[in-house]
This record gives C-alpha cells, structure tokens and sequence, in this order.
C-alpha cells in the first residue's frame, strides 16, 4: 500500500525553517491517525489504503488514532519560545498560515509524496479595550461574526479571491479589482484569504488575522487619497449602552515614520453626523507583518437607528506629495460592551531598594467588581527580568509555573465583587550590575462570563533600584615571608590504640575416620490414638412411659391495679417557717440604661517626654500575611439636594467598612454617578472616625439634554491609630447640583503595619 509524505515549514525573515514535532494527521472521515514531523519538519504515513482523505496541520494533538475528526491549529507563541525561534515576543507573537491548514487528497496505489505546510510568523498587537469589555454579539451585518469578511470552506487554495466586489462600500473612488487582476495602481481594493504569490511585487506574504488560516478572508487596499474604505448597513442601538468598534490593520509596504490615520464617523437615519473620531498609527520598521487593532468607543443617550463609516485620512499632507498606503483590513466588529470588571490591575514591589543576593516580592492585585460576571480564563504575563531569578510564584495559596513567553496561567476565576493576589518572589542574580533600575508591568488577559471576546489591562509600571557595588581597592604586594619558629617540646605519649581487627578464619581442617557404630537403641513411645471410627445407624424408638403425677400448684400471680384517689382531706394548720434556704443564681443581666451626660473634661495631664524620632513611612511596602481585599457593593441610591451622600455609610452593617489599629492602606475607591444639566463640582471624601480625607473636586460639564454618567475615582493612604477604627466613603456636590450614585466599589489594601 502507498506511503503519503510531506513537511511543515515557518517562513521567518525570508527563510523557510523546518518546523519539528508538528502534529499531523489523517482523516478518512470517520478515523484520525496522528503523527508528528521530525527535525528537518518531514511526516510519513506508510501503507495507506486507498480512498478520499484530508490531511491536516493539528498542532498540540495527541499521537494515535481517533473517532473524532481534528482541528486545524497552527504552532503558539509557547512553541516559537520552547524551540528558540523567538527570543522576544514583542517582536514577533503569533503563526498564521500562508498556505491551506487542510488539504485534500485521493491516494490510488502510488505513493503521494511533497505535500506542503507553510506558516509565517507574525507580530499582533491587541489594543487595550479599557475600561470596556465586549459582550455582544458582532452586530455588523454585511461582515462575518468574528469580523472576517465572508468566509471559504476549509482545504480552499491560498490567493484566493472573488470575482466581484464581497460587499458595496457607496465609494465612486474605488475600483474593485479580482486578487489575480491587481495591478500598482491606486484607489484599487481587493479581497484574498492568504497572501503567498503576491500579485504586487514588494507587497508580503500575510495570513489574515482573525483565523489565521484558509478559511478567512481580509481586504487589501491602494489608497492615495482621503476617502471611506467601509460602510455598514442601518443598525439600531440601544440608548445608555457603550458600543466599541475595532478592526486590524496591517501595512503592506512599511514606511519608517508613516501615519495611518483613521476617522469613525457615525450617521443617524436622517443623514446627521452624531460622532466624528479619529485615530491614527504610526508604522515602524520590523522584520514580521505586523496585525494593530484600533477601536472606537461610543454611547447615545437615546435609541439610535445608525450606520458607521470608516475613512483613511492623511496627516502632514501627505496626500499632496503623492503617497500610496497599501494595507490589509480583518477583523472588523461593532459590539456592545460593558464597564470593564476590571477597573485596575494593582502591582506592588518590596522592597524598591536592593543588592545582588536580595530577594524582592511582587504582589498583583487583581480586583473583578463586576457584580454578576466571573473573570475566566485569566492568563497574566509578566516579563520580571532576566536579573532575576525567579524563586516562587503563589496564587491564592496555588504554586504556579512561569511559562517561557512569561505567561502565567491562573486557575479557576475571580467571582463578582472579590479579588485575587498573584505573588511572585524572586531573588536578584549575583551577576546583576549595581547602579541598575529594573522596571517591568504586568498585563492580564481575560474573558467576562460566558463571552469568549478577549479582554486586556495593563498595570502600571514598578521599578527596583539596584545599590552600586562597594569599592574595592586593590590587593597590596604579598609581604615576606618569616622566621621558622623554634621546635616545640616532645609531646607526651599517646594512648594506647585500641584492638585492631580479628584476623580471618583459617583454613578448615582434614575430616576424621568415622567411628564405631553404636548399640541399638531402646523402644519409643506409644504412637498416638487413631481416629475414631463411623457412628452407627440408630437404634429403634422405645415404648411410651406411664403418665407422670400432677405437678405442685405454682406461686402468687401479680398484685393488680391501684383503684382510683379518694377525696382530699381539709388542710391541716401551717407548721413554723423553715430556715432561710441557700442563695439563687444571678439571674441575667437587664438591657443597657440609656448613655449618660458626657462628664466635664479632666484637667490636662504633664507633657510626657519627648519620644524619639519616627522614621519616615515607605509605601506601599507589602507584607506577606497581610494582604486583606474588600470589594463592597453600592449601598445609597438617592437624589435631591442634600449636603453629603454617603455611599458606604456607617449607619449600615452591610457596608460598614472596619479598620485595624496602627495599619497603613491603601484605599482605591470609584463611584459612578448620574448628573443633570449645569455646571459644578464634585468631591468625594473618606472619613474615619478619626480623620477625613478630601480628594480634590471634579469639576463637571453636565449635558445640555437628559442626564449623564460619570465616573470618580482616586486612590490614597490611610494612618490608623492606636484604636480599631470605621470607614465612609461620601461624596459632596457644590452648587446644590442634583446626584444619583449609579454604582460604587471600594478596595482596601494592607500595605504596612506600623509596629
């Protein structure tokens, strides 16, 4: 039977690598046989019966066979890292394929051999979605669910296009051309799923972005001149919900220094423009295609029947010397969102201040206030540095692993309204130079819920600072050497030794003449009793006995039952008091009297002595043991002209905020309110008992129609004294402006105590 072959190759930087360990496999349409290429990237599989099959790249599956059909996967950033193609993800992250992940095949009785996978590695860059989180469905009608623009089945060849226009952009400019028709010419446009054999002679090899392989399909463009590449269909959307548009753009011809510079613009059914934003990004040179996504972010506060356009414009007037901005578009969506859960991604360092041989400790807070959604498949990457040595990474009292591309899975999630520590302690290498600043962020990736959208924050940076080594002056010359001394008295003797070891056993010795034979012996014992025999068969029944004498009549029965109590007799005249019985107990303690007048104030006591002096606080300085996160709902909803709201009063056990004595935290706290029209400030205050805490006022622009939302937050430290002491949380409007609060959450972090 015939023999099929082939290899999986990685087009980086203009060379063909063989890829090795690629899972491979073969599919007859009801089993899978799984195999994985060798070091020059090469797979077989020998005897093959005749019939249809689809041989397919399946990167991470198992060898053997199987009863379910496989999955196209292409090779991950892990992968590109574990083999030491990629030493530094920024630059390039993610493999897409530019040629088809499946092929079809019909093996007769020869052998089928130089079957071809080609990957290509590429750099895709995520834009930072915050402070929203994708929700919806994409609601973009004329474009695929996940953005792609229309879709071919898969095993369909590479440089594939269609022979008219996918969709109608109501663009007079621009002429649609066939992918194999396309000529050096501008305002042209085309549609492909893979770039292989360009038909533009310096454009690149290019895999879409949003599946990486043959079954999407992206747009690429020739523009010189400002003009709308996109235009949706009439949407309806919903007032006081945000919306996020996105799309990947990817240059085709990188310019050193070009800015692409893109307008959203926004149309209601009757023509009026409701938003008009602009975006822009600036290309810089790299040796792998490099995918950005861009986003727009957008609410109404009344239903809106819509259409969206997008336009390329130029900046610097580059359209008056004549540029041409080749590009592929993918990936484009407009979904509802929601608040980000995540409203801050915290990270610590203790301590700030080092030397080789020092170990450090980072602390990532990661807060999910989202009040029904649970943070999923969380993935934190932090690159520390490679002057650390990484010594252990706790989750939640979890031990974690560091993957190579500085991934850190975490499992299970983060419910609605907690919070989870991620602590990483790492010891700095002995080889670290002094004098050093290491600086480094931590980013968490992550679904909301049941969405599969992905979501990305970024923490804000932290630094350590390396402590100049001491200086050391050279060695001096070696000194002469001196005078033998004198020989000592003899020592007295030492004691004796103790035995030494037993020597081996000799030799064995000839054996002697046998002896005389001896008399005969006595009579043993009696033997044992045998067994005993069979019983025998029964004898016969004998004749029945005279009847036996009466027997003695037998005892007493029982005493029967007590009749019924007669009458009561008159009461007899009362007997002399008894002595005086023992003490009862106490019984128990009544309620608590009303509180007492305050006394006067006591005369003011001696001046103590002076004590000694403080030292200066360092925060945030993190403890281990110490951490304590609290996440409290929203508990005041009003509205009117009222001096102070609170919103996480006292007053209420619910959220009623206790503080430990002599501990310092660090307190982060946002508040969503709803303001009408007008112009004022906002101030939001925290109070203990003991002290207050003014963040400075937000002045705010109210709207000329209906209401609006804003958002207040701040982050400070609190003192506390030698007494456990309580928290509120209020904020004060000025004017007399009239408040409702929305939404709030509070955190609270223990970053020192003072001892």
């Amino acid at each position: 039977m015939p023999t099929i072959s082939g290899q999986v190759t990685l087009l980086n930087q203009m060379i063909h690598l063989p890829l090795s360990d690629i899972s491979i496999a073969l599919f007859d349409g009801q089993q899978t046989q799984v195999t994985k290429t060798d070091a020059l990237g090469q797979f077989t599989f020998s005897e093959v019966s005749s019939g249809n099959y689809q041989v397919v790249e399946a990167f991470g599956q198992s060898v053997g066979t199987f009863d379910t059909a496989p999955i196209p996967t292409d090779p991950d950033s892990n992968y590109l890292v574990s083999k030491g193609i990629v030493n530094d993800l920024s630059l390039a992250n993610v493999v897409g394929s530019i040629s088809p992940n499946t092929i079809n095949i019909t093996v007769g009785d020869q052998d089928l051999t130089g079957l071809i996978f080609q990957d290509l590695l590429m750099l895709r860059q995520p834009t930072s979605l915050r402070p929203y989180t994708i929700v919806g469905p994409n609601l973009l009608s004329n474009i695929d669910f996940d953005g792609s623009f229309g879709s071919y089945p898969v095993a369909t060849k590479e440089d594939q296009g269609v022979s008219s226009s996918f969709y109608d952009v109501n663009v007079t400019d621009y002429q649609y051309l066939p992918y194999e028709d396309l000529v050096d010419a501008p305002q042209t446009y085309s549609l492909v799923n893979l770039m292989n054999q360009t038909p533009i002679l310096n454009w690149p090899k290019l895999s879409n972005i949003t599946r990486k392989n043959e079954t999407g399909r992206m747009l690429v463009f020739k523009v010189n001149q400002a003009s709308d590449i996109y235009e949706s269909e009439f949407i309806t959307l919903q007032s006081n919900t945000p919306y996020v548009f996105s799309f990947w753009v990817c240059s085709l011809v990188p310019t050193v220094g070009q800015n692409y510079q893109f307008n959203l613009i926004v149309e209601n059914s009757n023509g009026e423009v409701l938003i008009n934003k602009s975006t822009s990004y600036l290309v810089h040179q790299t040796d792998y295609p490099i995918w950005k996504q861009l986003s727009f972010n957008f609410q109404f506060d009344q239903d809106e029947i819509i259409k969206v356009r997008l336009q390329l414009t130029f900046v610097e007037n580059n359209d008056e010397i004549n540029i041409i901005y080749d590009f592929a578009l993918d990936g484009m969506r407009l979904n509802e969102a929601d608040a980000s859960p995540l409203q801050r991604l915290s990270k610590f360092v203790d301590p700030t201040v080092v030397k080789p041989g020092d170990q450090v400790t980072y602390v990532i807070a990661i807060d999910n206030l989202s009040r029904t959604d649970n943070i999923t498949n969380a993935v934190v990457t932090d690159f520390i540095s490679d002057q650390l040595m990484i010594d252990s990474i706790d989750y939640e009292g979890q031990s974690l692993t560091q993957q190579p591309n500085g991934d850190i899975v975490l499992p299970g999630v983060v419910r609605p309204r907690t919070g989870n520590f991620l602590i990483i302690t790492a010891t700095v290498k002995s080889t670290t130079p002094g004098d050093t600043t290491i600086t480094n962020i931590a980013t968490l990736t992550y679904n909301l819920g049941d969405s599969t959208e992905e979501n990305i924050i970024d923490s804000l940076p932290v630094s350590i600072y390396i402590q100049p080594n001491p200086l050391v002056g050279p060695t001096g010359p070696t000194g002469p050497t001196g005078l033998t001394g004198a020989t000592g008295p003899t020592g007295p003797t030492g004691l004796t030794g103790a035995n030494g070891p037993t020597g081996p056993t000799g030799p064995t010795g000839l054996t002697g003449p046998t002896g005389p034979t001896g008399p005969t012996g006595g009579t043993g014992p009696t033997g044992p009793t045998g067994l005993t025999g069979a019983n025998g068969p029964t004898g016969l029944t004998g004749a029945t006995g005279p009847t036996g004498l009466t027997g003695a009549t037998g005892p007493m029965g029982p005493t029967g039952a007590t009749g019924p109590t007669g009458p009561t007799g008159a009461i007899g005249p009362t007997g002399p008091t008894g002595a005086r019985g023992l003490t009862g107990v106490t019984g128990p303690t009544g309620p608590t009297g009303a509180r007492g007048l305050t006394g006067a104030t006591g005369p003011t006591g001696p001046t103590g002595p002076k004590g000694s002096k403080g030292s200066k606080p360092v925060y945030p300085r993190c403890l281990a043991a110490q951490y304590l996160l609290a996440v409290h709902p929203c508990s005041y909803r009003t509205r009117g002209e009222i001096p102070f709201r609170e919103v996480f009063p006292q007053s209420q056990p619910k959220s009623r905020i206790r503080l430990l004595s002599n501990t310092v935290y660090q307190v982060s706290w946002s508040i969503t309110v709803e303001v009408s029209r007008g112009t004022y400030d906002i101030c939001t205050i925290l109070a203990t008992n003991h002290s207050t805490v003014f963040s400075p006022p937000v002045t705010v622009l109210g709207p000329a129609i209906q209401k609006q939302q804003i958002l207040l937050t701040d982050t400070t430290y609190l003192v506390t004294g030698q007494e456990d002491d309580y928290l509120s949380l209020l904020i004060q409007p000025y004017q007399g402006c009239l408040v409702q609060v929305k939404r709030a959450s509070l955190s609270l972090l223990v970053v020192d105590k003072c001892w």
